[in-house]
């Protein structure tokens, strides 16, 4: 991660560092960095299909992991209010 940010600063403008980037904030689990930088490579180039796949790919896994939370937080309100009733 820290060398695509190194290279972006001497190469602002080019998509597949931008991609690279987001692939490498991807395999860390920090998905909502992952978006931006997939996001501002297809600023850079509409028709990165890389980009394209893969922030779909990644929005994909950032919204199961929101239902997959949310359904964990119902299920703790819900055993909660079983205890206290």
């Amino acid at each position: 991660v820290e060398n695509y940010y190194g290279a972006l600063e001497i190469k602002r403008d080019d998509p597949g560092l931008h991609v690279g980037l987001a692939n490498a904030l991807a395999s860390q689990n920090q998905l909502e960095q992952a978006i931006v930088f997939y996001q501002s490579a297809l600023q850079l180039q509409p028709d990165n299909a890389e980009a394209k796949l893969q922030l779909h790919k990644v929005v994909g896994r950032k919204e199961q992991i929101s239902e997959t939370l949310g359904f964990a937080v119902h299920s703790a309100d819900y055993a909660l209010w079983l205890r206290e009733n």
